[in-house]
């Protein structure tokens, strides 16, 4: 309403005992009328353009693989190799009751030091271990010397893994051994190391180590000999014969 009218009406109102005549008030009226013509309007919704709300992109995740965690239950030793499981025209054999053995975890740590024994075994979660070393009786055939298989259980496969990739190599490779490169694929992952030692006479004798690791297992077979007995295909035969048996072997959540 215009501020003017409202003061008019003020005045007249106030002085409404001065009683102005009708001609007055009616001229007054539309004077005001004139001064503040009322129109009269429909009003109409101001239209808002609401926006639609913006499209959330669904974003659809691929689940990732489900680790395989089921492990070997079984005892170390009861996947040791046999002698009759070596080539049988070695004619290998077990020289005395020493040569096969179980190798528990408080012998880890006294080899390795109190310190660093109790780093390794909680990096790796070693369970137990078992190794048996057979000798050759045919020295007649080119086979090596001396054939020993190392078997050892983990809580995990993780930790298998950590004494085939960290462990092992770091304790050979201290020891003189060099790395061979692109082992052939046995189990989960292989490591190839040799050591060469030149005799008086000429001759090299061979330390030749193949290991691997399946699930939470890992076998490393080793040989010794002279250089011609000993072979990385030798070693291979003997490491996949050993998957054989891990992997015929029952499994268990952990």
């Amino acid at each position: 309403m215009n501020r003017k009218f409202v003061v008019f009406v003020f005045c007249i109102l106030s002085f409404t005992a001065c009683a102005p005549s009708a001609d007055a008030i009616n001229t007054a009226i539309a004077q005001t009328q004139a001064a503040n013509p009322t129109a009269t309007h429909t009003l109409q919704p101001t239209k808002t353009n609401t926006p639609l709300p913006s499209a959330t992109p669904t974003i659809t995740v691929s689940p990732s693989p489900t680790p395989d965690l089921r492990m070997i239950k079984i005892e170390p030793k009861g996947f040791l190799l046999q002698k009759y499981e070596i080539a049988p025209a070695g004619k290998y054999y077990l020289p005395g009751q020493n040569w096969i053995s179980p190798s528990h975890n408080e012998e880890v740590v006294a080899v390795r030091t109190v310190e660093e024994g109790r780093k390794y075994l909680a990096e790796t979660g070693r369970i137990d271990g078992w190794y048996v070393t057979y000798k050759r009786g045919n020295n007649g055939v080119n086979t090596p010397e001396e054939v020993t298989d190392i078997v050892t259980e983990f809580e995990s496969t993780q930790g298998a893994q950590v004494l085939l990739n960290k462990y092992l190599p770091s304790d050979l490779i201290k020891d003189g051994y060099a790395e061979i490169e692109n082992p052939p694929q046995i189990g989960d992952a292989t490591k190839i190391f040799i050591k060469r030692e030149l005799q008086s006479g000429g001759d090299t004798r061979l330390f030749f180590v193949m290991s691997f690791t399946y699930l939470n297992y890992y076998n490393e077979i080793d040989l010794w000999g002279w250089e011609i007995d000993v072979s990385q295909e030798f070693a291979q035969v003997l490491s996949e014969l050993q998957l054989v048996k891990f992997k015929a072997a029952p499994l268990s959540l952990p």
